[in-house]
């Protein structure tokens, strides 16, 4: 038998939004962070949660993160 669904978890438990999908992937990365033994500030998650809220672009949530970290790439380097 061949599988045609692109989800692994039950039918209920599927995003039914662009909220629940970016709080999904949120968590998911967040938990892969964790395990590299990299933990995410309360700041920067409230940021995260912010542009989930907002829905957020890709670019809306860069910029976002630029003007609330200036400095992080001086930081992490």
């Amino acid at each position: 038998m061949t599988k045609t669904s692109k989800y692994t978890f039950a039918t209920s438990k599927r995003p039914k939004d662009k909220k629940d999908i970016l709080r999904r992937r949120f968590e998911n990365a967040k938990a892969s962070l964790a395990i590299e033994g990299l933990h995410l500030t309360a700041e920067e998650i409230s940021v995260f949660e912010e542009c989930i809220q907002k829905e957020c672009s890709f670019e809306e949530r860069t910029n976002l993160l630029k003007e609330r970290f200036p400095n992080a790439n001086a930081i992490r380097a």
